[in-house]
């Protein structure tokens, strides 16, 4: 239990970054953050990951888990954008 704490710490704390990097006002840092998070991990894993257990490219991840990251995620970081992105692709693609 303790290590699955520390875990979802560290997330929270990479997160907490991602989120400080996008505040400093870099237009083309925020761009690039937000791009690299969507194109990497938010659409290839984590949405697909929602349907059900699914093994992406030698990564196990349950619907729950998935959908406990992308709530931190979308609470920690937030944007329009984001928000905007998550959802088109829940509706188009995931078929929820």
């Amino acid at each position: 239990m303790n290590e699955l704490l520390r875990e979802i710490d560290e997330v929270t704390d990479d997160l907490s970054y991602c989120k400080d990097v996008l505040n400093v006002g870099n237009l083309c840092l925020s761009k690039l953050i937000m791009s690299n998070l969507l194109s990497i991990l938010v659409v290839p894993i984590i949405l697909p990951s929602l349907r059900s257990n699914q093994n992406l490219e030698g990564l196990s991840m349950s619907a729950l888990t998935s959908l406990y990251i992308l709530t931190r995620i979308v609470q920690i970081i937030g944007g329009q954008e984001l928000v905007d992105t998550v959802e088109l692709v829940i509706s188009f693609h995931v078929g929820f």
